[in-house]
């Protein structure tokens, strides 16, 4: 069995920004309100289908389906029920995880205010001991240790601060 080598830093970089990219088109699509009574329901009687015929095609209760659409309200149904009862309308379910900023602006954003905690703390310690630097040497202490924070991908990256 050949081994895979771990990724590099340029790998991880490389699979940051084409997720970025691929994730792009979906930003206006997030930022789009849920239908007050859920996408199943609103789909269904856009399509003019009646619960008892989309329930008949699914081989369930409409009972059933209509604690399905209640659930999806609800934020509880499954991925798979949610994908059966698209199915059902000749849809696809689409799922994806969209991040409010890029990728790479959360993590230096992340990495930024480590440093700033970071450099803030030592920066304390030496105005105590009356070693005070000026406001540009700890703004580019901030952005060099924000850099090497982004170029080692430390998982400490996010632990709780």
């Amino acid at each position: 069995m050949k081994r895979i080598p771990p990724l590099t830093a340029e790998m991880k970089r490389l699979r940051l920004r084409q997720l970025d990219l691929q994730l792009r088109p979906w930003l206006p699509i997030a930022a789009a309100p849920r239908p007050r009574d859920g996408w199943a329901k609103a789909m269904r009687e856009a399509l003019g289908i009646q619960l008892t015929q989309q329930a008949r095609t699914l081989k369930i209760a409409p009972s059933v389906l209509t604690n399905l659409e209640k659930s999806e309200v609800r934020s509880s149904i499954t991925l798979k029920s949610l994908e059966r009862i698209a199915a059902s309308m000749n849809c696809r379910l689409v799922y994806a995880l969209v991040p409010a900023t890029s990728l790479d602006d959360q993590r230096r954003e992340r990495a930024r205010r480590i440093a700033t905690a970071t450099i803030s703390r030592v920066e304390h310690t030496m105005r105590l001991e009356d070693q005070a630097i000026s406001k540009a040497a700890s703004d580019q202490q901030i952005e060099e240790l924000t850099n090497t924070l982004l170029n080692e991908w430390r998982a400490e990256l996010w632990d709780d601060e």
